[in-house]
């Protein structure tokens, strides 16, 4: 206990004696000394992996013609979130601004450069969104009104919009992953999302600071793991199920990397044998941080570009009456291919 105690002595008297020297050489210099900012990433390197949770994701890739990168400011917060799609055909673009509590305000989003929705997070007293209100960008006109119910462990259960008649109902477990969404519109069934989750690990996605969950993407909630399997379902006017696709657990393939975030995953479809590959890098992980980068190089651009996948997801991703047109046409497809 006592040397436990002369160590952080030690540790408070450097950071003292740091911050007071680049305190003075600033007074001196308009612009902070090289010096400093060594010393800052030496006393950084202090906390070495005993920082719990510091990785912050910076890029998704995959074999499907899309990947995602993120950029952080100042305080580490998400300050955009590209997303382009079909080999860089087409960008979508989030912006986000923050509070002093550092509760997500704004998020503005654009498409190939072009605005397209601005959309604002409304909070309760324990800090959860409770609705967004989406608007035309830079405009006062409100084009959809999303609201949020929680259970009583703080899981979101259900994602309504009363203005579009969408109405999606959310299964949580106790672990804190996801493994239902069902969709529907007008009160009846649409689409439903399956997942199972039989290997512990850390969802990148939790690995992007100041993201309650995705505004954009309808039911894109952060599960605690990423899912072993995910199916796809649609459903015809009298309940019957039809896959878009359906991935097997006993297929996937995970590899973990620091702190236990999920760096690599396979994912086979059983109806097509179709292979669903991602990868993830992450920065300020400590020392060893496992990436893979390399993997960029070996995938060679090769895949199914354009596929069901990106497809469903670009339907997701709209917001309003383009989500209600775009999920009920992209059902009837799916049912005409099952038939």
């Amino acid at each position: 206990m006592k040397k436990k105690l002369i160590s952080l002595s030690t540790l408070l008297i450097f950071v003292f004696l740091f911050f007071t020297g680049c305190q003075k050489e600033t007074q001196l210099n308009e612009e902070t000394p090289v010096s400093c900012e060594n010393g800052l990433q030496s006393l950084q390197s202090l906390k070495g992996d005993n920082a719990k949770d510091q990785c912050r994701l910076i890029s998704i890739n995959s074999n499907i013609g899309f990947t995602s990168t993120f950029t952080y400011n100042q305080k580490q917060l998400a300050k955009s979130w590209t997303l382009s799609w079909d080999n860089n055909e087409n960008i979508d673009l989030g912006t986000f601004q923050y509070n002093n509590k550092d509760l997500l305000t704004m998020a503005k989003y654009d498409f190939n450069g072009v605005p397209y929705s601005d959309a604002v997070p409304r909070y309760d007293n324990k800090d959860r969104v409770i609705k967004t209100i989406w608007y035309e960008p830079n405009t006062t006109n409100i084009v959809d009104e999303v609201f949020y119910t929680y259970d009583n462990s703080g899981h979101m259960v259900r994602q309504q919009s009363f203005m579009w008649g969408i109405d999606a109902h959310l299964v949580a477990d106790a672990q804190g992953n996801y493994s239902r969404f069902d969709t529907y519109i007008d009160g009846i069934p649409v689409q439903s999302a399956v997942y199972t989750h039989y290997r512990s690990n850390k969802n990148p996605f939790t690995a992007i600071s100041g993201q309650p969950f995705s505004l954009l993407y309808y039911t894109l909630v952060f599960s605690k793991w990423w899912e072993t399997s995910e199916s796809i379902i649609f459903y015809d006017e009298v309940g019957n199920p039809y896959f878009l696709w359906d991935q097997d657990p006993a297929r996937t393939e995970m590899k973990m990397g620091k702190q236990n975030y999920l760096v690599d995953g396979k994912f086979y479809d059983r109806i097509t044998g179709d292979l669903y590959h991602y990868w993830f890098d992450y920065e300020d992980c400590g020392k060893n941080n496992v990436g893979n980068i390399s993997l960029v190089s070996q995938q060679g651009g090769s895949g199914f570009v354009k596929n069901k996948k990106s497809e469903f997801m670009k339907v997701m991703m709209s917001r309003g009456k383009a989500f209600r047109e775009g999920l009920l046409n992209l059902r009837n497809d799916v049912i005409k291919k099952g038939k």
